[in-house]
């Protein structure tokens, strides 16, 4: 099922007149395949929506631990019926401020859920999920990505686009992106990494590093800068959900490279029900640059660091990058000539 699809069974749910039913929880069940039983649900009058899943009681282990979240309430319920013994998770919301992911939450839940026969193994999963998804919010939050986000994620999807998707599988290639998993380089493959720069300012162009550890090639064979220089500019087509969308039709019906970049946006803080407030911002390119880091490139890394001394953040400009010139051809031929990605 869709996330428009359980839209749509929230909007039906809140749409019902507060008289029709009394104070409490109007549900709508979910359909599934595997039978699984899935409810969404909205709490009347206040229209806070939920989310459920239910269980046979003995799948739920005695400890189990599930997160807690901010602007979410999440509780486990017992019940009899005709005899059985079921156990019900159920994820609420405290906070409107939340309402907003919450489709996403419970789309991403269900279409995890609805692929797994065994019971032990789905209520496993569900605190997988929602583990994850409380570490999602607590970095990105519920209001969506900033503008310098955006930019950056756009960035990077650009080159995974044109450098990786042109020439290696949609799974490898989106394999190879680690950005979203907070490490230090937006790529890594075959012992080769990229940082993806963008830039929008005037001259002097300055390349933002975030730490001492974005830039420093140890461990690596080769260490690329892969700098973008976009012109911001309102309505225009070239926007994020653009991007996105593009990045969805050519990787198609590949389950393993569409499922993985499904998996990658969400963890990079993009979902669809923030589309609409990014899809006002396209950017127009001013033009690409790929700098090779080697000995002499204008960096900070740990090793030269000061004891006591740590997180720094700096400024690179562009024009002092020039002599580290190379080729998109010498790139290409690295990703070309790369074994399978290990993640």
């Amino acid at each position: 099922m869709s996330a428009t699809s359980l839209e749509a069974l929230f909007l039906d749910i809140e749409g019902q007149p507060v008289s029709a039913t009394a104070p409490g929880t109007l549900e709508r069940r979910i359909p599934s395949q595997e039978g699984r039983d899935l409810f969404v649900g909205v709490s009347k009058p206040s229209n806070l929506r939920s989310f459920r899943a239910r269980f046979p009681a003995e799948c739920l282990p005695s400890n189990l631990r599930l997160p807690s979240f901010r602007g979410f309430e999440v509780n486990v319920e017992g019940s009899d019926e005709e005899g059985l013994r079921y156990a019900t998770i159920r994820l609420r919301l405290t906070s409107r401020a939340y309402n907003d992911v919450f489709t996403s939450l419970a789309e991403d839940i269900t279409g995890c859920l609805v692929e797994i026969r065994d019971g032990y193994r789905a209520v496993a999963a569900f605190a997988e999920r929602l583990a994850k998804w409380q570490r999602l919010l607590e970095l990105h939050g519920s209001e969506g990505l900033s503008p310098e986000e955006q930019r950056g994620l756009y960035g990077e999807l650009i080159f995974l686009r044109d450098c990786l998707l042109t020439r290696r599988p949609a799974a490898w290639a989106v394999r190879s992106w680690t950005g979203p998993s907070q490490a230090a380089k937006d790529f890594e493959f075959g012992g080769t990494a990229v940082e993806v720069k963008t830039t929008i300012a005037k001259q002097p162009q300055m390349l933002r590093v975030a730490s001492e550890r974005q830039l420093d090639d140890t461990g690596l064979a080769r260490l690329y800068v892969y700098h973008l220089s976009l012109e911001p500019i309102r309505d225009l087509d070239q926007s994020l959900p653009a991007l996105v969308d593009e990045l969805r039709r050519l990787i198609g019906v590949e389950a393993a490279g569409s499922n993985l970049l499904e998996d990658k946006l969400m963890e990079a803080g993009y979902f669809d029900v923030h589309a609409p407030r990014y899809s006002g911002m396209g950017y127009a390119e001013r033009g690409r640059s790929i700098f090779r880091v080697q000995p002499g490139f204008p960096r900070i890394v740990e090793n030269e660091l000061r004891p006591g001394v740590g997180d720094v953040r700096y400024a690179i400009d562009v024009a002092v990058c020039q002599p580290y010139s190379v080729t998109k051809e010498e790139l290409d031929s690295i990703v070309t000539g790369c074994g399978e990605v290990d993640r």
